[in-house]
């Protein structure tokens, strides 16, 4: 162990050589592959993982080094030593990666699911399995790919299987990102159950999957490229064909329509809104919910979307819908709106009275006035559509006002809830909804709280905050 250590943490050319020249690599990647290591068993060798040293995690985290440097090596000096070394490593991932993939996964409990081992890496935590494991898998595939030609097979291949693991068990949010990307990549165009059923043996259970969801949904870290990619993988989550609906079976797979609401609205409020990734976190989830309220033809099928739910989906629509109909290029975007539009405008014409609680007439005031705000910006910037599709949306968008049912004469606008609980600007989707993040205190006057910078900033210009918090 202490020469495998020193050998892996070595910088100068020589030693790797030297370690070339000795076999060392390709005896490590054969060791796991066939499963023994020094006489002793993968279950052995994983029975004591809390001790140190953890012989199989190095051995691994080793071969990881050992690739990257080769193909570094081989890119950047493109000495004849590197390309022929290239060529063995390619030999060894094309002929004994495979088997290491399966070896793995066979004994993901305990050890790839270990406290160890889902450590998030990077500084202070020391090397990452999952990371090393990660890398190891794309830079492999990649190469194979480029230098011979040959695509991973997803029905031999346990790479995404191990991608899903990493993503559901890693404590690193970036790890978790990354690996849903790469899950995501592999379902496309895939029923999920195909996924179940690839390589020998299914990849894991679905409650663990939707507990990933809610986890990453709840999380107030993930916005952003994280959270798209955890909603792209929601869309995936098929149970037949790519374009059949969503189905939402159980009370826990309910819960992914109001936080996944939440976390849309989490991301209008702290994202970055001249990131490409702001907008698609938008235009996937609005995917994603016409998957689950659009796509079925049995309305048997279809869950149920409460009032709250409802005006929450309008308003985060009201709110996107002028940055979508100029950003986008094709009519896709006007075919999630118009689903869904046309949903929730169904659900409101069976509700035949006004809102009776306090919190759901905020709500339907909220709701009115910024499908107002955005059908008054529609028509002052003449945004006419560009696609068929568009205007359809827009025939329905404006008909919506028949059925908001809002009084504004017999609302007083009273405050209906409590002054840190909902973010302080009215303009704000969170001034209503329960926020999906904690909010930040008003140091001023200690009285409102905001979503963030942004949220108070707003209120202050144009809310009347300055003249409320001087006083």
């Amino acid at each position: 162990m202490v020469a495998l250590l020193k050998v892996t943490q070595a910088v100068d050319s020589a030693t790797w050589r030297a370690a070339w020249d000795t076999q060392f690599f390709p005896q490590l990647a054969h060791i796991i592959a066939s499963g023994y290591c020094c006489g002793y068993t993968r279950d052995q060798l994983t029975s004591s993982l809390g001790q140190d040293p953890d012989i199989l995690g190095t051995i691994i985290c080793s071969i990881e080094i050992f690739t990257t440097a080769i193909v570094r090596e081989e890119k950047t000096g493109g000495s004849h030593w590197a390309r022929l070394q290239l060529q063995i490593v390619l030999d060894i991932i094309q002929d004994d990666f495979p088997r290491l993939w399966d070896n793995l996964w066979e004994i993901r409990e305990p050890f790839l699911v270990s406290e160890a081992a889902c450590a998030p890496g990077g500084p202070g935590y020391g090397p990452s399995l999952h990371a090393s494991l990660s890398h190891l898998a794309v830079l492999s595939s990649m190469e194979l790919e480029n230098q011979r030609g040959i695509a991973m097979n997803l029905d031999t291949s346990r790479t995404p299987h191990l991608a899903l693991l990493f993503w559901i068990y890693n404590r690193g949010p970036e790890l978790r990102a990354i690996s849903a990307s790469r899950v995501s990549t592999a379902l496309e165009g895939r029923p999920w159950n195909d996924f179940y059923r690839s390589v020998a043996q299914g990849c894991t259970g679905k409650e663990q999957i939707t507990a990933a969801f809610l986890r990453d949904l709840k999380s107030e870290d993930i916005i952003g490229q994280h959270l798209y990619s955890t909603i792209t993988l929601i869309l995936m989550l098929r149970h037949r064909l790519p374009k059949m609906p969503l189905l939402l079976e159980t009370p826990e797979e309910r819960q992914l329509v109001p936080w996944t609401l939440g976390a849309a609205r989490r991301e209008l409020c702290r994202g970055d809104s001249s990131a490409v990734w702001h907008g698609d976190v938008m235009y996937t989830t609005f995917a994603v919910l016409k998957a689950i309220y659009v796509l079925p033809d049995n309305e048997a099928e279809i869950p149920h979307l409460s009032a709250r739910q409802t005006y929450g989906l309008l308003a985060l629509m009201a709110r996107y819908v002028v940055p979508l109909m100029e950003g986008e290029d094709s009519d896709a975007g006007a075919d999630y709106l118009t689903g869904l539009t046309a949903r929730c405008r169904t659900l409101l014409r069976r509700r035949s009275t006004p809102e009776a609680s306090a919190e759901l007439r905020a709500l339907a005031r909220h709701t009115h006035s910024a499908w107002k705000a955005s059908a008054d910006e529609i028509s002052q910037r003449r945004l006419g559509p560009r696609f068929p599709a568009w205007r359809h949306f827009l025939i329905l968008w404006r008909a919506l006002g028949d059925v908001l049912r809002y009084d504004p004469e017999g609302d007083d606008a009273s405050p209906v809830f409590g002054a840190l609980d909902r973010c302080g600007w009215d303009g704000c989707l969170c001034s209503v909804h329960k926020p999906a993040h904690s909010l930040r205190v008003c140091k001023g006057c200690w009285v409102v709280a905001y979503c963030g910078a942004q949220c108070q900033k707003s209120d202050w210009v144009s809310g009347g905050h300055r003249q409320k918090c001087r006083q």
